[in-house]
């Protein structure tokens, strides 16, 4: 089977499906957004949108990712917040979101069959052999990239439970190795100690956990709409084992949008859940759920622009200059992504 004949073969009402359930996941995850910003600030949803969608696409399209910056720096412009002050609040919506991956590569990987050997075909890729997977090798790689989640957890977890250690600890690190942003990046730590207190009670810190349970439920749900359009078999780990290697894949450096990672990891697991599968069903279902999963981000990120008046030579990678605002804050990339 070609590849247009495999793409012509779709089931049209799948893929409305698919991308209905990934605008849902893009706001539910904004809607967690909010509810973790009223906190602190005033911001309406759509400005959380837009933020939230500008982000994701440069995370996903510019280099060194710098999509928590930009979301920062959007959110701030349009509500009025100290660049400081909404890079907390991005980091603390971070964290909830790490909960959700660790937990869904732990499951994914461990639903992964170690006895078979994925192989994908000369002709998947047009390589002049076919590439093998050991099966031994899939899972080592993919958790060692949980690992760093849970790394990140762990850090996060411990800045919660050792607050006030933790801060005066960053503080000092910052003023040793980066006198000259020592003191923006103390109002970030200071604003992020603060934004963390939303976890104080039982009742927020539940709150937030269904809101990314739901959030990552829809987004597994774009997958198993996506394998019922291609009449791809599935059970229920196979969203999960997609979920999880899109990540993983996500993790590596790679072309801008991910292209070929992405789509190698959506054709290893299309062979995991069926290893007969055609290769152009195989490539078919990889291109489609790559642009199910951007095409809505890019849509949402390219409409923002418009309506909320942003160019993008407003935002410089080099220093976050937050104009508009009464206060005006640069920040190097130094505070990383």
């Amino acid at each position: 089977m070609a590849l247009g004949d495999a793409l012509w073969q779709v089931h049209p009402g799948w893929i409305v499906a698919a991308f209905a359930a990934k605008f849902g996941a893009l706001l539910m995850k904004t809607y967690r957004f909010r509810f973790i910003v009223r906190t602190a600030a005033q911001a309406r949803f759509r400005w959380l949108l837009s933020a939230t969608s500008l982000g994701i696409l440069a995370h996903a399209i510019l280099p060194v990712r710098p999509g928590n910056i930009v979301r920062a720096f959007v959110m701030g412009r349009l509500a009025r917040i100290p660049f400081p002050k909404s890079f907390a609040l991005v980091l603390v919506d971070n964290m909830s979101d790490m909960f959700g991956v660790a937990i869904i590569m732990a499951i994914g990987i461990a639903a992964i069959p170690t006895a078979q050997h994925i192989v994908l075909p000369a002709a998947m890729f047009d390589t002049e052999s076919a590439v093998t997977f050991s099966a031994y090798a899939v899972q080592p790689a993919a958790w060692a990239s949980m690992g760093s989640v849970i790394g990140i957890v762990i850090a996060l977890t411990l800045a919660y439970f050792q607050e006030q250690r933790v801060t005066a600890f960053m503080k000092r690190m910052v003023a040793r190795f980066a006198p000259r942003f020592g003191p923006r990046i103390g109002e970030i730590i200071q604003y992020f100690a603060e934004g963390l207190q939303i976890f104080r009670s039982p009742w927020e810190v539940a709150r937030v956990m269904a809101l990314t349970a739901v959030t990552w439920s829809i987004n597994l749900s774009m997958h198993v709409c996506i394998w019922m359009a291609f009449d791809l078999p599935w059970s229920w780990s196979t969203p999960l084992i997609v979920q999880a290697l899109i990540l993983a894949s996500m993790a590596l450096p790679g072309a801008p949008a991910f292209v070929g990672a992405y789509h190698i990891a959506v054709a290893v697991a299309v062979l995991i859940a069926a290893p007969d599968a055609d290769v152009s069903t195989a490539k078919a279902a990889a291109i489609v759920n790559h642009i199910v999963y951007f095409m809505p981000i890019f849509i949402c990120g390219t409409v923002s622009l418009y309506v909320e008046h942003i160019r993008p030579s407003e935002i410089n990678l080099d220093s976050t200059a937050v104009t508009g605002n009464d206060e005006q804050t640069t920040m190097s990339n130094e505070i990383g992504n």
